[in-house]
């Protein structure tokens, strides 16, 4: 490297010029904006050579540094150490008196990462910028340099008296001025950026001008702020100005009369000082690199009375260093300062110094991005940088087009190119006035070329910009207001804004400066982006939403891009601006009346019903408009979509189609559809349902939001009651091949589903579902479908369907893990078929194993299909073997007669007793004997058996004579499991017998552990009374019923807790357990091969009305650890119980529910809301629940959250508050984000006619591990 001349002509003339010369006043400070620090390591050396690594933080107003492993330091002018540094009382900085790389900052105690207080940090910021106002208090605007054409700019190269350059006048030419690609420069820069449109022509003076002063009298920081002082650097600036003008008038004036003649300035000028700059060595006597405009502009031709004076002066300027990491400078800091001169804010939040867009834009730490050194390939200006200096457009018409709401802007769906590497961006407003609109979204296309090479990754970057933010802005060629666009500190979010596809805020939390997760796909892989809203459960973060309402529907813009594909040089993607269909609120429905469908209740009142086949009549209207939301803008076409009426027990379930659905043609925007009817009411069962009509819940048409798909036109029930009928479906011999099936498999049944009644059946499905319950050990449950369902129109009398006939391919729910099930077959589950007997409308086979994975293995031919499985314990019974009658008289034979258990007493503590009976079946009388005891595990005698009894003598037994006896012990030592007791005569082969192999006797079944089990249960009403035109019997509540059942206890451990008794009504003929009908009874403990019988009268309780099975359970909450608990349930078969209400003037509601954004599994769940009785009766007890639905168009509750509130009564007018209950997110919910409800009375315990506020919900709410 050459080292440059330093000129010293008239060097006394300038010595004694700046000498006798007071600095303050020379040269008005202004406007100062320095480019971010240096945010990778820098190394330094302490006097003594430890050898540290640093980085620095901050801008030219506020920096701090810290070590690599976080804490605070400053650089001790006075010893050349750096300190640590520690925060006092006031929140502010003092150094600890501790020498880093020598000393532990730990074991005093100072800790990492620290910051001063943000009241220190303003008030430091509020005396710099009094020091940079000037008197009169008004900053200056000041001139920006030309955006377009042939850019002339003066360089002066200035030297300290203290330093000597080592850069030559040429070389810092060339990195301005070279068009070598193999030289990047700032001309090269610019010319890139503005795509041809700027062309930056420097004159570099040709040799260095030095200056009196040393470098720290300009650099020196000011001890009270940190940042340079503000009369050094314009100092610089007039020192160098005078040394030029001195040395060389006639390159100043041919510069001023070739470029700006009318002007009176020299134009932009740049200084380029020796040495390094203090936002890359942190030395505080370096100058911090920055541009700046003086508050009055400074004459150069005034330093020599002997020089004529042509009045030229200099306003705006640049200062930036010579050298970098010891070598020439690079341009990232120049030309992120020239942005500062062309008008450009920077957008980093200069206030508290977080990121905001990081490397992505020149404007921020992008000026740093470079592939061998730091600054050598720097970012471009971001897309709204370049808007804003019109380099880039986004206007109809001219290639970069403005997604606006106007059908003639795109073709739908809009697969929309971005091409080639410069000039790419889309704009789409939000808002309904998109014309006007200061808020929008700016979609970037980015890849590594060109200058953009060493970003930090490539593809399609999504700007959310707010123009409302901050004052700043170009007008009438000069930058008006303050340099704090993106001060999310105080404004509470950015201008710019880079919306980063992987979700996180890594710039807005200053965890790094950019990554290849923030373009679209990326690194993250995301293909898209679109609302925070209800639409789908996908709450998409980022999300297009304006900052009117970032994380609720209220902000929701119905801006939707995906299909983000990125092949360079191409991006594509699609942006769509979903139909919103939604029914009127001016539904009208008419229900049917008749003056013979009522029922009576015993306290007087009456209800109407309609029955199956009864006229509804509706006329309702579906609209396709965006008017949900203030800052929607667009919608697009709807197509077809099914307008269901579905008869609902609570408000977020869908039971039963009511009538028969439409289906909608296609919907313009702002337009709606008319349907005006009559239907006919669907068989449903009996029961009070709430009417829903449901708008494309099978969700074919991809929607803005779905929330406003339901609605509840009629705010009271309707009773729907049934003639029985004598149809009696029955499923038999059920099997199911292969034993082991991966998702996506064929599958088989066999057996058929038969009509053992004598009246024909009507329609209805045949189903087949998964348990993950052993269906040997558990009673099966109705968990997922596992394949489509079979529609038989009718069955008549002994009639029946083979199920060989419908193959069907599996297809389980994706959260269903691989494991083993039961699986079982239903016959109309949904109750269209008004049966008395729904105890035989199933059978289950099992286990099977699921698989979610595809198939990978050929199936072998030798797997046989999955039997009906019975849940029994078997009788003891003989194994009877003829005798040799050739040996009969000769010899005798012994064989066992009998052989049981017993117990000795009915409550714990208790014995078992086993009792035997030997025979002698022989001619000839046996000598003394002994039996044994066995207890096998597959009903055959082996060596690994478990002996019981080891021997129990028998005396010696005359032909044709018995011996009984018996022996008192304890259970087995083993684990709780099913045994087979064998007893075995003879078993020491004392006797010499005609017949040896009758020797073993198969007693039967030993349950090792408790079982508890019904071996009955009945009942029968009291009270019923009768629907007279229907001849249907009904109870209410309070009404009487007789209960009879015996509770055993079939194992041989005793029970040693109490258990409860309880008696549900079941919808599915025993699997479902839907509502209490009975108080539960607490059942003792039951000793070994016990039992206890109850026969007692109960009033039947408060639920939800319809026709059950009444299903006895017993232990159902597990209090007894049971070997079986398939036989805890007793579904009473050939006839249903139906309740009635009359109804009440209670009326439930939730008023308000919060529930929180996030929460872990069992924590502590920190939820507001109340529930009032609006109604005019005291409510009585109900239930308070919380539930979450599944992400999906229409939310219905899925799963529980935490335990549930009981409530005894409100009176009327009477408020509850939730806040005092205080419950525990369950630890096994799924993770993941739903929407989630408060549901009052959803067991329907408290008769209302209004039952559609019962229920509020908050929806994306994040349930994590």
């Amino acid at each position: 490297m050459r080292t440059g001349r330093s000129v010293s002509i008239l060097a006394f003339l300038v010595t004694a010029f700046v000498s006798s010369s007071q600095v303050s006043g020379l040269a008005d400070s202004g406007i100062r904006k320095g480019v971010p620090a240096y945010p990778g390591l820098v190394t330094h050396t302490q006097p003594d050579g430890t050898v540290l690594k640093v980085r620095q933080y901050g801008d030219e107003a506020y920096h701090w540094m810290e070590t690599d492993d976080g804490y605070p330091i400053k650089l001790n002018e006075a010893t050349g150490f750096y300190e640590y540094l520690r925060l006092n009382k006031d929140g502010a900085f003092e150094p600890a008196g501790l020498i880093v790389g020598r000393d532990n900052p730990a074991a005093a105690g100072l800790g990492k990462r620290a910051r001063e207080s943000q009241i220190v940090i303003e008030g430091k910021r509020r005396l710099r910028e009094s020091k940079l106002r000037p008197p009169d208090g008004q900053m200056p605007k000041p001139l920006v340099f030309p955006t377009s054409g042939i850019v002339p700019i003066l360089v002066l190269l200035v030297n300290y008296s203290d330093t000597t350059p080592t850069v030559s006048p040429q070389s810092l030419t060339d990195i301005i001025n070279s068009l070598n690609p193999t030289t990047p420069s700032v001309r090269q820069y610019y010319r890139e950026v503005s795509y041809g449109q700027l062309d930056i022509q420097a004159r570099v003076v040709p040799q260095w001008l030095t200056v009196a002063r040393l470098r720290a009298d300009y650099g020196r920081n000011d001890p009270r702020t940190g940042d340079d002082l503000t009369t050094g650097p314009p100092t610089l600036l007039r020192d160098a100005l005078d040394a030029l003008w001195v040395t060389s008038p006639p390159l100043v004036a041919s510069w001023y009369q070739q470029n700006f003649p009318t002007t009176g300035t020299l134009g932009p000028t740049i200084v380029i000082h020796a040495g390094g700059g203090e936002e890359f060595s942190g030395n505080p006597n370096d100058i911090w690199s920055h541009y700046s405009s003086l508050n009055q502009p400074y004459a150069v031709d005034s330093s020599s009375p002997s020089i004529p004076r042509l009045g030229i002066s200099v306003q705006e300027y640049i200062m930036v260093p010579e050298l970098l990491q010891g070598q020439i400078t690079t341009i990232g800091v120049l030309v992120h300062e020239m942005g500062h001169g062309f008008g450009l804010p920077d957008l980093h939040d200069t206030i508290s110094n977080i990121a905001v867009v990081g490397d992505w834009c020149l404007m921020c730490s992008g000026s740093w991005n470079g592939l061998r050194r730091p600054g050598n390939s720097p970012a471009h200006p971001c897309a709204w940088a370049k808007m804003q200096l019109g380099w880039m457009t986004a206007t109809a018409g001219d290639g970069r087009l403005i997604l606006a709401p106007r059908p003639s802007d795109f073709v739908l769906p809009a697969e929309v190119p971005i091409a080639g590497a410069l000039g790419s961006v889309r704009r789409i407003n939000m808002g309904r006035n998109p014309n006007s609109s200061l808020e929008y979204l700016l979609l970037e296309s980015r890849q590594g070329i060109g200058f953009d090479r060493s970003l930090p990754g490539y593809g399609l970057l999504v700007w959310h910009i707010d123009d409302r933010i901050g004052t700043w802005r170009i007008q009438d060629g000069v930058t008006l207001a303050n340099n704090d666009v993106n001060a999310i500190s105080r404004w509470g979010r950015p201008r710019v804004a880079l919306l980063q596809a992987d979700g996180r805020t890594d710039l807005e939390d200053s965890v790094n400066q950019g990554d290849g997760a923030d373009p679209f796909p990326g690194t993250s892989g995301n293909k898209e982006l679109g609302p925070w809203s209800d639409y789908d459960g996908n709450y998409y973060i980022p999300n297009t939403n304006s900052y009117m309402g970032i994380y609720d529907d209220i902000g929701d813009t119905n801006i939707w891009i995906r299909n983000i594909a990125y092949t360079s040089p191409t991006l594509t993607f699609s942006v769509r601006f979903y139909p919103n269909l939604y029914i009127s609120n001016a539904t009208q429905i008419v229900l049917p009346t008749s003056a013979t469908r009522f029922v009576t209740f015993s306290n007087g009142t009456a209800r109407r019903f309609l029955a199956p086949g009864d006229p509804i009549s509706y006329t309702t209207f579906i609209w396709n408009r965006e008017n949900n939301y203030p800052n929607t803008m667009y919608c697009e076409d709807a197509p077809a979509a099914w307008l269901e009426f579905w008869a609902c027990r609570t408000n977020l379930t869908f039971d039963y189609l009511a009538l028969p659905s439409k289906r909608t043609g296609t919907i313009a925007l702002a337009n709606n559809q008319v349907f005006s009817t009559t239907g006919p009411l669907s068989s449903i069962p009996d029961g009070s349902y709430i009417l829903t009509m449901a708008l494309d819940r099978p969700n074919e048409v991809r929607e803005s939001t779905e929330k406003d798909n339901r609605l509840w036109p009629l705010s009271q029930k309707f009773l729907v009651l049934r003639p029985e009928t004598n149809a009696d479906l029955v499923v038999e011999n059920f099997s199911f091949s292969p034993q082991l099936v991966h998702n996506g498999d064929p599958i088989a049944f066999s057996g058929r589903v038969a009509n053992r009644g004598t009246e024909r059946s009507g329609p209805f499905w045949i189903e087949f579902w998964g348990s993950p319950n052993a269906a040997d050990k558990y009673y099966p449950t109705l968990e997922f479908y596992l394949c489509n369902s079979i529609y038989i129109s009718n069955l008549q009398p002994g009639g029946f369907w083979d199920l060989s006939n419908s193959p069907r391919t599996l297809s389980v729910p994706p959260y269903v893990t691989t494991c083993t099930m039961s699986v079982l077959c239903y016959a109309d589950r949904s109750d269209q078929v008004n049966e008395k007997n729904e105890t035989n409308n199933y059978q289950v086979v099992g286990p099977v194993g699921f698989s979610t994975a595809p198939t990978t293995y050929t199936e072998p031919a030798s797997l046989a299909p999955v039997t009906p499985l019975v849940v029994k314990e078997e009788s003891p019974r003989s194994m009877v073997v003829v005798a040799d009658p050739g040996r009969l008289a000769a010899l005798p034979d012994l064989t066992v007669r009998s052989s049981t258990v017993t117990a000795t007493g009915l409550a714990p503590p208790s014995s078992l007793q086993i009792n035997m009976t030997v025979a002698n079946i022989g001619g000839t009388t046996a000598p003394a004997s002994w039996t044994r005891v066995r207890l096998s595990t597959d009903k055959a005698a082996s060596a690994d058996d478990y002996v019981w009894i080891s021997g129990a003598y028998v005396p010696a037994l005359p032909a044709g004579a018995a011996y009984s006896s018996w022996a008192t012990l304890g259970p087995p030592a083993l684990t709780s499991t099913t045994l087979y007791m064998l007893t075995e005569c003879d078993a020491f082969g004392n006797v010499a017998e005609s017949n040896e192999k009758n020797n073993f006797f198969l007693a039967g079944m030993v349950i090792n552990g408790v079982d508890l089990a019904l071996d009955s249960f009945t009942y029968t009403e009291m009270q019923a009374r009768t629907a007279a035109s229907l001849n249907t019997r009904f109870s209410e509540p309070r009404s009487s019923v007789t209960l009879t059942a015996r509770v055993a206890n079939r194992g041989i451990l005793p029970a040693s807790r109490q258990f409860w008794l309880e008696f549900w009504g079941s919808r599915c003929g025993g699997l479902t357990l839907d509502c209490q009908l009975f108080t539960s009874r607490f059942i003792p403990a039951l000793g070994p091969l016990s039992s206890y019988d109850i026969f007692d009268v109960w009033p039947l309780g408060s639920v939800t009305e319809g026709r059950y099975t009444v299903t006895a359970v017993v232990d159902r909450l597990q209090d007894v650890a049971e070997v079986f608990e398939a036989n805890n349930r007793w579904p009473v078969p050939d006839k249903r119980l139906t309740e009635l209400r009359p109804v009440r003037a209670a009326n439930l509601q939730v008023v308000q529910f919060q529930f929180p954004d996030s929460i872990g599994r069992n924590r502590v769940i920190k939820w507001n809301g109340s529930i009032i009785n609006s109604g005019d009766e005291y409510s009585g007890p109900f239930w308070i629940e919380f539930w979450a639905s599944y992400p999906k168009a229409l939310a219905t509750m899925d799963f529980m959250l935490c335990d549930s509130i009981l409530i005894e009564t409100l009176r009327p007018g009477q408020q509850v508050f939730l806040l005092p209950y205080q419950r525990i997110l369950y630890n096994n919910v799924p993770t993941g984000t739903f929407t989630v409800f408060c549901v009052v009375d959803r067991l329907d315990g408290v008769s209302e006619w209004n039952e559609t506020d019962n229920f509020k919900s908050v929806s994306g709410v994040k349930i994590t591990p």
